[in-house]
């Protein structure tokens, strides 16, 4: 009896497409971001992999801890590589900003990483960014009173 109940249950998940879900698993590769500085955005890649046809990459995020997250998709750069930012006016007045990533296949099936916190700090004069002064626009020539050969010049 036991056995025609198992044999009966595994026939349909094989006919409902249940073994092709497990065997086009999702997967997750990425190195969590240890700092990042203060009044920069901040931005994660991750590679994703799987058989099937990806719907979506998304970084959750919260400010806070214990708050609900906001999500920013995750855009492809190429080779497996998905890329989302956050912005740097978002994370004004945080010491930290913890995250993950989720992705979701055509068939619906999710993975995702664990929570990781990026802590900020700030940064050094070398990693500043530098603002450059345009050089000052230069002055007209006049030409003076009395040079004959400016005079002729301007005349035509």
């Amino acid at each position: 009896m036991r056995l025609r109940v198992f044999s009966l249950l595994f026939a349909l998940v094989v006919l409902s497409g249940g073994a092709a879900a497990w065997a086009q698993s999702l997967a997750i590769t990425h190195d969590p971001v240890p700092f990042a500085l203060r009044g920069q955005p901040l931005t994660l890649k991750a590679k994703v992999q799987g058989a099937a046809k990806l719907e979506s990459v998304t970084l959750y995020y919260a400010l806070f801890r214990d708050a609900a997250p906001f999500r920013v998709a995750m855009k492809s750069s190429g080779m497996d590589y998905y890329v989302g930012s956050i912005e740097a006016n978002v994370l004004g007045g945080v010491d930290s900003v913890s995250y993950y990533i989720e992705a979701q296949d055509d068939s619906g099936a999710l993975t995702e990483t664990p929570w990781y916190e990026v802590k900020f700090r700030e940064p050094r004069p070398s990693e500043r960014p530098v603002a450059i002064a345009a050089p000052p626009a230069p002055r007209p020539c006049r030409p003076r009173a009395g040079d004959s050969r400016i005079r002729q010049q301007w005349s035509g």
